[in-house]
């Protein structure tokens, strides 16, 4: 369900959802993100933390995930613990494009772990044009497509899930192409 039916047809497609679930996001878990930042290049642990509701320092600068790992939420936590995440910053137009919370939470983390690649992704805070929420549907994909294209997310994959993900790359990449053409 859209939250703005105004700015309709700013979502992603359910064959979309769908099929990058099986193709990519399934494989989105706490180690596979620490491990994404090392091959990256970042020089600082990457802090990750399990929310239970309550907040202090030591969540500062951190993903968190929250929930379980089925159903789970990831967002990020910035040095003045403000939050960033699909849900906490009102990104998304469509309730069930809500899936994508480690995109959001991994490109914040880079602001501030690997500013050089931060700096590729603009994300709208609490959209309110369609302009906007195109924008942050857009910037979502090419993270997508940026991590495939870098030959990281293969290296990473293939260490965590080594017989599951044989050709899902490419597939995941394709589709990611369409759903880019699609906006």
């Amino acid at each position: 369900m859209n939250k703005y039916p105004e700015i309709e047809g700013i979502n992603f497609s359910e064959n979309f959802r769908e099929r990058m679930y099986n193709y990519m996001w399934q494989y989105f878990n706490l180690d596979v993100i620490q491990d994404i930042f090392y091959g990256l290049g970042s020089k600082d642990e990457l802090n990750i933390q399990k929310y239970s509701g309550m907040f202090n320092d030591k969540f500062k600068k951190s993903i968190c995930f929250k929930g379980d790992e089925k159903d789970g939420h990831y967002f990020y936590v910035d040095k003045n613990l403000r939050l960033y995440g699909t849900f906490e910053s009102n990104l998304l137009n469509n309730e069930t494009d809500e899936g994508v919370c480690h995109s959001i939470a991994m490109i914040y983390s880079l602001k501030d772990y690997l500013p050089k690649y931060g700096k590729l992704f603009k994300i709208t805070l609490n959209p309110q044009t369609k302009e906007q929420f195109k924008n942050n549907y857009l910037n979502i994909l090419n993270f997508y497509k940026w991590l495939i294209e870098s030959k990281i997310w293969d290296y990473v994959i293939k260490f965590h899930f080594p017989n599951e993900t044989i050709g899902k790359s490419k597939k995941a990449l394709k589709l990611i192409q369409e759903e880019i053409k699609r906006f």
